[in-house]
């Protein structure tokens, strides 16, 4: 009886502190900038091949309009002891992070880069 009255107060207690620290709106757009500048900055100082495109894409989140575009796209849904970041892009809604105990999760630099290369790509074509 003790084992299951100890279970329950630990789950509780993780409960509470799940909802105390969950992340809002602003911890997911500052990870999430924080990645995209980061990916940009590794292309740029490491690929020629696609410099001209990472070059472009470095100015424009350098500037204001990323800022602009990532306050109106990214949405953040709250269940209390976690939130989930979404972007609308096109009609469609992707799922692009998740925050639980204070800690934002986003894609890796790999799957990131990934999706951006593809994005230029078939943006100068």
């Amino acid at each position: 009886m003790k084992g299951i009255i100890y279970t329950v107060l630990v789950l509780l207690l993780l409960a509470v502190v799940g909802v105390v620290t969950c992340p809002d709106k602003q911890a997911h757009y500052d990870e999430i900038e924080q990645v995209l500048r980061e990916v940009v900055n590794e292309e740029l100082n490491g690929s020629a091949e696609s410099e001209e495109d990472m070059s472009i894409l470095g100015e424009w989140l350098s500037s204001s309009s990323v800022k602009l575009v990532l306050n109106q796209s990214l949405s953040v849904d709250n269940y209390f002891v976690c939130s989930v970041g979404k972007v609308t892009f096109d009609g469609e809604v992707y799922p692009i992070s998740v925050g639980v105990f204070n800690h934002v999760f986003t894609p890796s630099k790999e799957k990131i880069r990934t999706q951006l290369n593809e994005s230029l790509d078939s943006l100068f074509e």
